[in-house]
């Protein structure tokens, strides 16, 4: 063997022995990650020992914690129209506490209302409504909702004690989104039947309720009816306030914003004898919700659109709009604003000298006016009578009235 051969030799005998790996030695060359490890496992069992504790909780005292957040978030959506998740609400109420059989009851009213909305039958809605209230007579909810779908039907004497009711009921729970429901249908209901000085009271507090609540689409219902009582009342500039409000939160809130605020300017317009600024407005919307379907704001442009027309003298176009507009109304089930239609168009027609039409649809609104108490509404008077009956032969002014009156059934929507 060489010389360095030889050292080589002496200098490995000379090393200690390389120690066998042990946990002391992994863990300290791999401290961080034995650290991490620690953290991960000790929020781990936190989480657990909560979620034990949470179980014993439960079954010591029998009510779930999210069960009365669940049917708190299903009332409120309930109340404000949004049908579709006060279903998932109930569901997760149910959920939470599958023995009580009184939420099952607002899960199917609430179900039944969600299909009423997407064009089911309304007798479904109405059926489980009162059957929620047989079982609780003072539930909120239920009282909100009944109020609502008289309101929907138009049927303003059932309407209004209810909605005493419900805002009644309301006030007594501090529930704040129904206090706001309940004065909506209140507000509603006045300016439909031409009380617009307590309309305006109503619609005020629904504006402050609507604030507090943080809800846009009820917000904006209440600053517009409003804005509409204000004008119904004659005051012009402070009603087109309103609605410029409106448009300037369009930029935040929307196309629904933008076509409110601009149906309430073309109301404005009109009124104030503009009739071109009043079209503008008006064509503006009904081109936007074209494509949209059938909507309270897109009738109401159509109707308006129709009057500007009809006084800027373009009868045939004035008419076609109005025709329109009826259609609407009849769809929506609105029946103050369908009579209003009818003598819009019966206008029309006196203006285009056809007094057949004229005193058919005059017939046709005062019936329906007479029926449902909305003598406000009842524009046949005795002297236009006696105009229709000077410019008719005696067989067509008695077809006229014939067919109005078969009109009116027509145009009937619920029973009185």
């Amino acid at each position: 063997m060489s010389r360095k051969g030889k050292l080589r030799q002496q200098a490995k005998a000379r090393r200690p022995a390389r120690p066998k790996p042990t946990l002391g030695l992994y863990y300290r060359y791999n401290i961080e990650t034995f650290h991490k490890i620690f953290r991960w496992a000790g929020i781990t069992a936190g989480a657990i020992a909560l979620v034990i504790i949470a179980v014993v909780i439960v079954k010591q005292f029998g009510v779930s914690p999210t069960e009365a957040d669940y049917l708190r978030e299903a009332r409120k959506n309930f109340v404000l129209g949004y049908f579709d998740r006060a279903v998932l609400s109930y569901h997760q109420a149910e959920n939470a506490n599958q023995a009580d059989t009184r939420i099952k009851g607002e899960t199917a009213m609430a179900r039944a209302w969600a299909d009423t909305m997407q064009g089911g039958g309304i007798d479904r809605a109405l059926n489980a409504t009162l059957q929620v209230l047989a079982t609780d007579s003072t539930l909120v909810v239920a009282h909100v909702g009944l109020a609502q779908l008289y309101s929907h039907l138009g049927n303003f004497k059932q309407t209004m004690p209810q909605a005493y009711s419900a805002l009644k009921f309301a006030a007594a729970a501090n529930d704040t989104p129904s206090k706001l429901a309940a004065s909506l249908v209140l507000e509603s209901c006045y300016r439909q039947t031409d009380q617009i000085d307590s309309a305006a009271i109503y619609a005020e507090q629904a504006v402050d309720l609507a604030n507090t609540v943080g809800d846009p689409p009820s917000f904006l219902s209440a600053e517009s009816g409003a804005g509409f009582c204000t004008l119904r009342q004659g005051k012009l500039e402070k009603g087109k306030l309103f609605f410029e409000d409106i448009l300037v939160k369009a930029a935040t809130g929307g196309s629904l914003y933008e076509n409110m605020g601009k149906v309430g300017l073309a109301d404005y317009f009109h009124r104030f004898g503009n009739y071109d600024s009043a079209s503008f407005y008006a064509v503006a919307v009904v081109n936007a919700l074209a494509n949209s379907g059938v909507s309270e704001v897109s009738a109401l442009a159509s109707q308006i659109l129709g009057r500007a027309l009809r006084d800027k003298g373009d009868l045939p176009n004035a008419i076609s709009r109005l025709d329109s507009s009826l259609a609407s109304w009849q769809s929506l089930r609105r029946q103050t604003d369908l009579i209003d239609n009818l003598n819009d168009l019966a206008k029309a027609y006196v203006l285009q000298k056809d007094y057949f039409n004229a005193r058919k649809y005059y017939i046709a609104a005062a019936t329906l006016a007479v029926k449902y108490g909305l003598t406000t509404r009842d524009d046949y008077d005795d002297d236009m009578d006696a105009r229709f009956l000077k410019s008719l032969p005696q067989e067509e002014y008695l077809r006229a009235g014939t067919e109005g009156t078969t009109l009116a059934k027509q145009y009937s929507l619920w029973s009185k």
